[in-house]
């Protein structure tokens, strides 16, 4: 079921999009990713 992101959702989704990112961006080093973990969740996904 999807349903609608609460605040608590947060951890997770940050996990999935990290993960999900350096999978499918492989020619990108994962530092590069893991630096933008900050950004998704104060700017991004808000």
């Amino acid at each position: 079921m999807i349903r609608k992101f609460i605040e608590s959702d947060m951890n997770q989704v940050i996990n999935i999009w990290l993960e999900a990112s350096i999978k499918a961006h492989d020619f990108v080093d994962g530092e590069f990713w893991e630096s933008k973990v900050k950004d998704m969740r104060e700017i991004y996904i808000p």
